[in-house]
């Protein structure tokens, strides 16, 4: 429990099976967003263990962001659950008809049942990382503490325990109200504690809001004519293959078709419009209150 122990330099890296990657698939495919909690208590040693696992994620310079604030105190909490309510009745002015019905029945926290509430800042102040890679993307910095958010919530999925991150806030008003440094943003307000009931599909899904979600596809749709990709019909990243129809396929493809135009054409306008066509099919691979430190780990 607590703070896990990381390797030695001479260490060996694990190997993870095929039963591995299986169960790991089926974390990820049973991880939801819990807005329903049973009020049974969750022990303190439990939640350590979990922050300890959070400050493993990447950060963008080793700057490591992350501030944990357990939030304890009922009037603490009571002013989180105002902050929610305003902010529910302006969303919900947005909605019209059949959508703003549907909206209304919607249970969007677990603010009033969850046992554990967790708030979870970037300290943007943080001289950690001396800035290493955010001098163009500054964003990164927040993007870092969404990774621990992601890696706190799958440990959290793993024993046994919901979380449902609640976004309807005033971000402002929950640093005053938990009296967090200035330079803190609020990045995640977590509910955390056990689940009252267990779906492997998403509870928006279920209750009407939105469908499945489709496949991804790497090919971007503005190619769909020069690689046969199309936005409705996009090749799925779980089938990627070396076949002629495969997003690196794609990629390989356009850019023969690139050097080709290249050499036809004198149009220095055409030539630019092609490296743009071909970068837009790139692909990217690269989330009284107490304040838990955060460990020098991730």
């Amino acid at each position: 429990m607590g703070r896990p122990v990381k390797p030695g330099a001479g260490a060996q890296p694990p190997h993870f099976d095929d039963h591995f990657s299986a169960r790991l698939r089926e974390l990820f495919l049973w991880r939801r967003d819990v807005r329903r909690f049973r009020r049974d208590p969750v022990a303190p040693a439990l939640i350590d263990e979990l922050i300890g696992l959070a400050v493993l994620a990447p950060s963008v310079g080793y700057s490591q962001p992350w501030r944990f604030v357990l939030v304890e105190d009922p009037a603490r909490r009571s002013a989180v659950r105002d902050s929610f309510r305003r902010c529910n009745r302006e969303a919900l002015e947005d909605y019209h008809g059949e959508r703003a019905g549907l909206y209304a029945r919607l249970k969007l926290s677990g603010l009033e049942d969850a046992p554990v509430q967790l708030a979870i800042f970037c300290d943007e102040a943080t001289e950690a990382g001396h800035g290493l890679g955010r001098k163009t993307m500054p964003e990164t910095l927040r993007y870092s503490v969404v990774t621990a958010v992601h890696t706190l919530w799958l440990a959290a999925r793993a024993r046994g325990l919901g979380v449902g991150w609640v976004s309807i806030l005033e971000p402002d008003e929950i640093a005053r109200a938990l009296e967090v440094p200035g330079d803190w943003a609020l990045i995640a307000y977590l509910c955390i504690g056990y689940p009252e009931e267990e779906h492997a599909d998403p509870a928006l899904e279920r209750g009407g809001w939105g469908g499945p979600a489709r496949p991804f596809g790497l090919c971007a749709a503005a190619l769909s004519a020069a690689t046969g990709c199309s936005e409705g019909n996009p090749q799925p990243s779980s089938s990627l293959s070396d076949s002629s129809d495969s997003p690196s396929s794609c990629v390989t493809r356009w850019r023969s078709v690139l050097t080709f135009f290249s050499a036809l054409s004198c149009s220095t306008r055409f030539f630019w419009w092609c490296l743009m066509a071909l970068a837009s099919c790139s692909a990217i691979s690269l989330s009284g209150s107490s304040i838990v430190s955060s460990w020098g780990i991730g």
